[in-house]
C-alpha cells in the first residue's frame, strides 16, 4: 500500500503544473551585456563580490574595496563614511539587498551589517552580537534576506543566522 502511495506522489510531481512551471523557466529569453572596458577599468576593484540592480534601474557592485555605483553612464565609487565614521571605500561588500521601503541593506566582510537610506543619504552600522559571548561580535556577514514583517536575516561566517527585528 505504501508503495502504490509513494508511485502515485511521484507522478503527481513530476505531471500538471510542476513541470510546466519548469519548462516555462527555462524557455524565456536571457540577455547579457558586458560593461564596456572603460567602465570596467573605473572599478577600483576587479573583484566584484555581489551585484543588485535597484528599483530604478541602477547597479551596485559590492566589491573587495567598497560599494560602487552605476547610473548607466558613469561609475561613481562611494566615499561616504559610515555613522561610526568608517568610510565605504575601506569595506568589503560580500553582498546587497534592497528592502521594499528602498533602503540598501549590505553584509560586510569585516563591519557586520550596513544600511544605506537613500532619502537621507546616510550608511547606519549594525553589529551583530555573538549569542554565546556578547563580547565577541560577528563581523562577516555573508547574506542578507528580507523578511515579510519589515525585518532583515543575516547569514554570518561562523556565527549562524541573526533576525534584525525593525527595518
Amino acid at each position: 500500500m505504501k508503495g502504490k502511495i509513494l508511485v502515485l506522489m511521484l507522478l503527481l510531481l513530476i505531471s500538471g503544473k510542476g513541470f510546466g512551471q519548469v519548462k516555462e523557466h527555462w524557455e524565456k529569453k536571457l540577455r547579457f551585456d558586458h560593461l564596456t572596458p572603460a567602465i570596467q577599468d573605473s572599478l577600483q576593484s576587479k573583484k566584484v563580490n555581489c551585484f543588485l540592480r535597484d528599483r530604478n534601474g541602477n547597479s551596485w557592485f559590492g566589491t573587495k574595496q567598497g560599494l560602487v555605483y552605476f547610473n548607466g553612464h558613469d561609475i561613481i565609487s562611494v566615499q561616504d563614511t559610515t555613522n561610526t565614521g568608517i568610510p565605504i571605500h575601506e569595506i568589503e561588500i560580500q553582498d546587497l539587498v534592497e528592502t521594499s521601503q528602498g533602503d540598501i541593506w549590505m553584509g560586510t566582510k569585516n563591519f557586520g551589517v550596513l544600511r544605506y537610506q537613500a532619502h537621507e543619504k546616510i550608511y547606519q552600522q549594525y553589529s551583530l552580537a555573538s549569542p554565546k559571548n556578547s563580547d565577541r561580535e560577528i563581523s562577516s556577514v555573508l547574506s542578507l534576506c528580507e523578511g515579510d514583517k519589515n525585518d532583515m536575516w543575516a547569514g554570518t561566517f561562523g556565527g549562524g543566522v541573526y533576525h534584525l527585528d525593525s527595518l
